[in-house]
């Protein structure tokens, strides 16, 4: 599978996850207005975009890959600027269970240390297929 497709395949995989997520919360509209709100704040984030354009984009039915591509953000780029806003976020989260008493700030801090790793490992990996090759 070559990296492009990969990344493809990440990205249509993210899409459904969101669609997934909003039809879950269709149910009850003040939890899709939760996601949607969400989603479209995490995809302003990443792109470096106000939110507005990003609900515009989604009105469209452009993905957030569509518009990645649209304002000349290379693939590699929206990677490493979604593994930023990803590890932000998981940082936030580990912050808020240490200030509720839930974990220490060490059992946070090593958390988010093996999560790196995990993530770097399977970078590794992922770097050293060749194209055209799984």
């Amino acid at each position: 599978m070559t990296q492009k497709r990969k990344i493809m395949t990440m990205f249509a995989s993210l899409s459904v996850s969101g669609a997934i997520a909003a039809s879950a919360a269709m149910g009850n509209p003040a939890d899709m207005a939760k996601v949607l709100r969400e989603r479209f704040s995490e995809e302003a984030s990443v792109l470096g975009l106000p939110v507005d354009e990003v609900k515009n984009a989604w009105a469209e039915g452009k993905t957030m890959h569509d518009i990645a591509k649209e304002k000349g953000i290379s693939e590699s780029d929206l990677r490493a600027k979604m593994e930023k806003v990803r590890e932000a976020t998981i940082r936030e989260r580990m912050q808020a269970l240490v200030d509720a008493g839930v974990i220490t700030q060490a059992q946070a801090d090593k958390r988010m240390n093996s999560m790196k790793m995990k993530i770097e490992k399977t970078h590794k990996k992922k770097v050293g297929i060749k194209r055209g090759q799984e």
